[in-house]
């Protein structure tokens, strides 16, 4: 990725509700940052998880169910401005 991207991303299921979990985490600032759930890094297919909530910390996100974490378990940190990967995680 183009940025230094650390930490460590897990998911958890909290009371039947399954959550995608930051720990730890620090990246760069930049414009108009989105998380992903791809099966690339390329994020030629994904889903949005939504906008990066901070750039360091701890921070969770809801994800649905529906969504195959087997197929799409790449997570980026997608700039939608400049279409450039900051960071990526596989989720294992």
């Amino acid at each position: 990725a183009v940025h230094p991207t650390s930490g460590t991303i897990k998911v958890v299921d909290d009371a039947g509700t399954r959550k995608l979990v930051f720990e730890n985490f620090k990246t760069d600032p930049g414009p108009d940052l989105d998380v992903y759930l791809s099966p690339n890094m390329a994020a030629s297919t994904f889903v949005k998880v939504g906008d990066l909530k901070a750039t360091s910390g701890k921070f969770e996100y809801t994800i649905d169910k529906s969504i195959d974490l087997k197929t799409n378990k790449q997570v980026l940190i997608w700039c939608v401005a400049f279409g450039v990967l900051f960071g990526s995680a596989e989720l294992k």
